[in-house]
């Protein structure tokens, strides 16, 4: 937010999951808006960064949006660019899926925010057996007796053992509270593996509801019990869902894709004029 003047000598592009005012519109981060004189210089400072740059590379059109919208970015200066998936690392299992349950997938740092709680609830009213494997950096303390549950505190981005879990995972279910893109749900998708998520942030730009996996408000956990057990109830669905969400992954978030499409507009903002 200090560099303006130097972004006004080094052409730069600024890359975001979320603009200032996306982020405070997210309740469960606890950064609501302040006094509207504070808001008022806040804006202020963030338009003075934003007018220095030579154009924008959000993640998502959300973010883009609110560029154009609360800080008068112009349009042709914003190129949707999603930070992407290494495919290489990221990908289906190979063969027939390991015998057992069905396993649920839930990968998120704060438990709470990320709707962990819900996903238990949800999942204490489904008789249907399944597993639940939780990858976070919480506590879990209250898991319901009647739900299986296997917890991993120790595992870190893009390690053997998490990607393990994605190759054996048969859904994945992330019912955030708040949410500006959620890195691990393109993730899933290159695994093969339908997503159940909210209809929050950029989230609905990643899920296509009904498609890829279905989108559900964080605050109803029957709306999440119910598209929890069309999917355990449905292999063949989950499979078809599944099938289109890598391809999107495949078209949509190849970090390599991606990458180069940063490098191009580097080199054409740095053309001389």
């Amino acid at each position: 937010m200090l560099a303006a003047d130097i972004m006004r000598d080094v052409p730069t592009v600024i890359s975001m999951d979320a603009t200032p005012k996306n982020y405070d519109e997210m309740d469960a981060y606890q950064h609501g808006r302040q006094h509207a004189t504070v808001e008022r210089f806040k804006t202020a400072i963030n338009s003075r960064a934003f007018r220095a740059a030579r154009a924008f590379a959000p993640w998502s059109r959300w973010a883009a949006d609110s560029l154009v919208r609360d800080y008068e970015v112009p349009q042709k200066s914003v190129h949707v660019i999603r930070p992407g998936v290494d495919l290489t690392i990221f990908r289906p299992r190979l063969g027939a899926r390991r015998a057992g349950p069905v396993r649920i997938l839930f990968v998120g740092g704060d438990f709470e925010r990320k709707g962990g709680p819900n996903l238990l609830e949800a999942l204490a009213g489904i008789s249907e057996p399944v597993e639940l494997h939780a990858v976070t950096k919480s506590d879990i303390s209250a898991i319901p007796p009647q739900v299986s549950c296997h917890v991993y505190r120790d595992l870190k981005p893009q390690t053997s053992g998490l990607i393990e879990l994605f190759r054996d995972a048969d859904l994945f279910v992330l019912p955030t509270l708040a949410e500006c893109y959620g890195l691990v749900i393109p993730e899933a998708m290159a695994c093969g593996l339908p997503v159940i998520s909210s209809p929050i942030g950029a989230i609905p730009e990643l899920v296509r509801d009904g498609v890829t996996g279905y989108l559900v408000s964080p605050s109803s956990t029957l709306a999440l019990r119910n598209a929890i057990r069309t999917l355990v109830e449905n292999p063949n669905l989950r499979t078809e869902m599944g099938t289109t969400a890598l391809a999107i992954a495949r078209r949509e978030h190849d970090v390599v894709g991606n990458f180069n499409a940063i490098v191009d507009l580097l080199f054409e903002i740095g053309r001389p004029s």
